[in-house]
């Protein structure tokens, strides 16, 4: 990685960090996280490093891996930084910060050019001299220039030196970092995508006409629960009789659980209010702030405390005459705070298939009610063809006629 001179070759540096991206495509993130701090470790001649990423959910950045002497535990809460934080230590134009333990902040403004980019705002250490708590920061930033992680690189090597050269490189490295993990994210998207069109062509085993609707329904649900990052899915119709929305099929791995969703009933009166403009996502529905009608069923799967974090997509199964014939509702959708537009189209083909199958089955039920009747009479007329096959036929083909032209 170094040329002969000892100084970084930057060309190297590049073309390692991309096949990192080619030979990480399709492992998880942890693995291209893990190969990029040892890279950036052996290039610029640390120990040790952390990587941390943004959690959505809790607004922190927290630790994800780790290389050589540094220790993190990934269920705890000390090592986790907050927002306001990390924006004040890269102060929205650092991409590499130096941060000495034990020093205030300074206004570099005062003591230094404001053309040149400074990557400390603290008095430097002396020339060789490194407190072990001291780390240099390296920011993971994406395409919309939001800070999606950073990593921190401690304990440098004998022969490492915090040079100016040392921070350019570092700043390109950060660049080239940056991209191999939004590249990682598309590829599993892309392969997300796949596994969800995959799911959607082995659905259409929804239209067999074999299978009872409670088989059917279950079927559905599972197949939504699979090709989504809904970890809960249920799926309930309109019972005309007691005006409510009944969850007939539900699918997540708590089966106790699963068993007290399948029992639910949600008032249509209730319902049907939280079909509105602040809640509309395309077809569908986020609800994503308390609501009664559905406070009984985030008990059941969150528990009594579960706080406002619940975020439930609704969305609605409709006859071809446009008539409600229930709901899909998934929940659970992992540390993701906001369903992709994506991700809800897949669900709006799922609801549409849904509603298809219904109206083939009572399409069908009408055609066999039609041909049972039909066959009686038929069997009616057998007496009259051992006599007279033309009057049989005749009487036959009367009344089919007949039929036909009071249906017009």
């Amino acid at each position: 990685m170094k040329d002969n001179g000892g100084a970084i070759n930057q060309l190297h540096m590049i073309q390692e960090i991309s096949q990192l991206v080619l030979s990480c495509s399709n492992t998880p993130r942890k693995v291209l996280l893990q190969r990029i701090a040892e890279t950036g470790c052996q290039i610029f001649r640390f120990n040790s490093a952390v990587v941390s990423l943004m959690d959505s959910e809790k607004k922190t950045f927290t630790p994800r891996v780790a290389t050589g002497s540094a220790h993190f535990s990934p269920n705890s809460n000390v090592a986790a930084v907050t927002d306001e934080v990390v924006k004040r230590f890269f102060a929205d134009r650092y991409r590499v910060k130096m941060i000495y333990y034990e020093q205030a902040p300074q206004d570099a403004a005062i003591y230094f050019n404001p053309q040149d980019i400074e990557r400390r705002t603290q008095k430097r250490r002396p020339s060789g001299e490194w407190h072990e708590r001291d780390v240099l920061l390296c920011r993971l930033l994406d395409s919309n220039g939001e800070t999606g992680g950073y990593i921190s690189f401690l304990h440098p090597a004998d022969d490492c030196r915090l040079s100016r050269d040392l921070f350019y490189n570092m700043e390109i490295f950060s660049r080239c970092a940056s991209s191999a993990v939004e590249y990682h994210a598309m590829f599993s998207n892309l392969r997300k995508n796949e596994r969800h069109l995959k799911q959607l062509l082995v659905s259409s085993n929804i239209f067999r006409l074999q299978l009872d609707l409670d088989e059917l329904f279950n079927e559905i649900v599972w197949a939504v629960n699979f090709s989504s990052s809904f970890n809960v899915v249920a799926l309930g119709l309109v019972n005309k009789g007691s005006r409510s929305i009944d969850i007939r099929a539900a699918a997540c791995t708590d089966k106790v659980k699963l068993n007290q969703i399948r029992g639910l009933q949600f008032p249509l009166a209730s319902i049907m209010p939280l079909f509105r403009d602040e809640y509309s996502r395309g077809k569908a529905f986020y609800i994503n702030k308390p609501e009664n009608v559905l406070e009984r069923f985030r008990e059941i799967y969150y528990g009594v405390a579960h706080g406002l974090n619940c975020k439930t997509l609704l969305i609605q199964i409709k006859s071809k005459n446009n008539n409600l014939y229930g709901l899909l509702l998934a929940d659970d959708h992992g540390n993701l705070t906001n369903v992709s537009d994506e991700e809800i189209h897949i669900l709006e083909i799922f609801a549409n298939n849904i509603a298809i199958a219904i109206d083939n089955r009572n399409i069908y039920v009408q055609l066999r009610k039609k041909i049972l009747k039909l066959e009686d009479e038929i069997a009616q007329y057998e007496p009259d063809f051992k006599e007279n096959p033309n009057l049989a036929i005749k009487k036959m083909v009367d009344r089919i006629f007949k039929d036909f032209k009071r249906s017009v």
